[in-house]
């Protein structure tokens, strides 16, 4: 773990691991300079704590900020994921399935709200 916690946090939520396990299964720590240095490859900047604290925002926003992930992989049975709408608007769902075809989908009541830049995502 780095000396930051909120570093750690930020690092996770982009898939950077702040440490390993070498080749004698002991714990490496990566160096602070190196986190923040990969974080930047990735344009999140955590040059200082106030960046550092935006950008952990920013990545909690992210996918309320996007109407629907990039990718959705979905597996009979178990039929759902997330939408977010706009101030509870209307959405409608088409997917596109993996034997070309596709299937519009209803959408159902939001199980959860976040203000997001001044706006309710539901």
């Amino acid at each position: 773990m780095t000396s930051d916690d909120s570093l750690d946090k930020l690092a996770a939520a982009h898939g950077v691991l702040t440490h390993y396990d070498n080749w004698a299964h002991q714990r490496v720590d990566v160096l602070t300079r190196t986190v923040v240095a990969t974080l930047a490859a990735l344009d999140v900047d955590a040059t200082s704590h106030t960046a550092i604290r935006e950008a952990l925002r920013d990545a909690y926003l992210a996918p309320w900020r996007r109407t629907i992930s990039p990718t959705v992989v979905v597996r009979p049975g178990r039929p759902a994921f997330d939408v977010n709408a706009r101030d509870r608007a209307p959405v409608r769902v088409r997917v596109e399935l993996e034997d070309g075809g596709d299937r519009e989908l209803a959408v159902g009541p939001a199980s959860a709200t976040r203000d997001v830049d001044g706006t309710t995502i539901a």
